[in-house]
């Protein structure tokens, strides 16, 4: 399987490694900041590590809000990992006057002040309904977590996973062309890689619409 993917590049964490992932499951995939691949791209990865308030500048610097936002309302699917999956909400408490993407609507909260941060390692996900995104992938699976907030969505039908942590919270969501998980499959293995090629099954089908 072969086509097209962009990852954009708003300088926070390693994107190299979600690149490569893509590579190892036959997608073609291209690293960049530019506003003109971001509106002919397929398909859109939104990943990263870091705090809100700065990143969204660095969007906004790069020019690369209006045009994400564009593609996606145009049916192109964007998928939002770590960082990624929290900027696709409307605000977070991490950056209180600073607004985010809007492409699903919630916000993003801390863990409760007793639980210990960042939620770093090896971590359940509870599947919360059927999605093509999580074909192959067993209720239970294990992943990769790194975090210190969290996404509350607002519509319950949003989410796709949950997962533990002292407290339950969403992990991961889907509405039509957007989705996003809050733990890494480029650092969860053969599972992760399943996720990354189920996105792009996905995005050859959207492909049709748009």
């Amino acid at each position: 399987m072969t086509m097209q993917t962009y990852i954009i590049d708003y300088g926070v964490g390693d994107i190299c490694s979600v690149q490569r992932a893509l590579e190892q499951v036959g997608i073609a995939a291209e690293i960049g900041s530019d506003p003109v691949a971001v509106r002919g791209a397929v398909s859109l990865v939104l990943a990263g590590d870091g705090a809100f308030g700065p990143a969204m500048a660095e969007l906004e610097r790069l020019e690369l809000v209006q045009p994400i936002k564009e593609r996606v309302m145009e049916g192109v699917p964007i998928l939002g990992v770590g960082l990624g999956l929290q900027l696709l909400f409307e605000g977070s408490q991490e950056s209180l006057e600073v607004p985010g993407l809007g492409l699903l609507r919630g916000e993003v909260r801390s863990f409760p002040p007793d639980l210990e941060v960042p939620h770093v390692g090896w971590n359940q996900i509870e599947i919360a309904r059927d999605s093509e995104l999580l074909e192959d992938v067993p209720n239970g699976s294990i992943f990769y977590f790194d975090h210190s907030y969290v996404v509350v969505p607002r519509r319950p039908q949003d989410v796709l996973t949950f997962t533990e942590y002292g407290v339950g919270f969403v992990s991961g969501v889907e509405r039509e062309n957007v989705a996003g998980f809050q733990f890494h499959p480029e650092k969860s293995g053969t599972l992760g890689l399943c996720i990354y090629r189920n996105f792009v099954r996905h995005a050859e089908v959207a492909k049709e619409k748009y």
